[in-house]
């Protein structure tokens, strides 16, 4: 019988044969309201297990303790579980990458590593530069765009991060193809940046809006979505600061990204508050160790806190 899991446990404290009943619920199947239904129609009936009342010596009348009372199950009256709920099949988009998400936990050994970077000189970079790139790509310069931008260029330092497992082969690729983690109402979607290393700035501005564009639009291709060498999943636009990503495989690493926010650091001899940025590496440790993934995000926190370096 289809049935609620309050359903049935309704079922079992009242013994109730769910065959009798109909079910209201999506494709006919029983609810806890429908078995509440037919408990209310019963007629009240008496435990054997209730003594009847006694008389004392003033002639008043007591209730004998029960000993199963404390045993009881509870009825539905007091039930402290939801009687309903609504049900979401897992199917489409959200199946595949609950499928995915689970193989990649299953099969790659993830680490994590996290650290905060000065964006204090990343920051004034973009005030100075937004409205250059604005005139010859049409949007301004953003912080997320920077963030690109110096992964690409860390990724080309750094190889071994550049990388897709496929069987026993470890592929490093000459280019860099960044996907980046879109949350869309259509579920999560991956836009592919191919090629970074070969491309302009204001290009690069050009290509990530529309990218994203696509993505919330619903009208992204295969070619926009395949060829991924690398991932970014920034969270800091829901206050999020440090988390663990997990890999999309065949890549072996990807960047978790979190919100901006003001630290005290020690420059020079007193604590100074400074705009810090918490990033996120995950990498498959079976094809790089602690240390180059340690190197790779010292070489991209170099980026960020001197930006100027990106147009070099």
């Amino acid at each position: 019988m289809r049935a609620t899991p309050s359903a049935r446990r309704l079922a079992r404290i009242h013994d109730i044969d769910l065959r009798r009943i109909t079910g209201t619920g999506p494709r006919g199947r029983i609810q806890a309201r429908d078995v509440e239904r037919v408990v209310s129609k019963r007629e009240p009936q008496v435990s054997e297990t209730v003594m009847p009342p006694v008389a004392n010596q003033r002639g008043e009348t007591e209730r004998t303790a029960d000993p199963a009372e404390p045993f009881r199950q509870p009825t539905a009256d007091v039930q402290a579980t939801p009687v309903d709920a609504a049900e979401v099949p897992l199917t489409g988009i959200r199946k595949v990458i609950a499928e995915r998400m689970v193989q990649s936990v299953q099969q790659v050994p993830h680490v994590t590593l996290n650290r905060w970077v000065n964006m204090q000189a990343a920051s004034q970079f973009k005030q100075e530069w937004e409205q250059i790139v604005y005139k010859q790509a049409g949007f301004k310069l953003s912080i997320n765009d920077l963030l690109v931008l110096a992964v690409a260029r860390a990724l080309l330092k750094h190889p071994e991060m550049n990388a897709t497992l496929e069987g026993e082969t470890v592929r490093r690729y000459r280019d860099v193809n960044i996907g980046i983690a879109v949350q869309t109402d259509n579920g999560l979607m991956v836009p592919v940046l191919h090629e970074i290393n070969r491309i302009s700035v204001s290009e690069l501005v050009k290509q990530l809006r529309e990218k994203i564009n696509k993505a919330r639009n619903r009208s992204l291709s295969l070619e926009d979505t395949t060829g991924a060498t690398f991932t970014i999943s920034n969270l800091g636009g829901y206050d999020i600061e440090m988390f663990t990503p997990i890999i999309d495989q065949p890549q072996v690493a990807i960047l978790g990204v979190g919100t901006m926010v003001t630290r005290p650091e020690w420059i020079g001899d007193t604590w100074t508050p400074v705009k810090s940025m918490p990033l996120s590496l995950s990498f498959d440790h079976r094809i790089v160790d602690g240390a180059p993934a340690a190197q790779f995000l010292q070489t991209l926190a170099h980026y960020l806190k001197e930006p100027q370096t990106l147009l070099i």
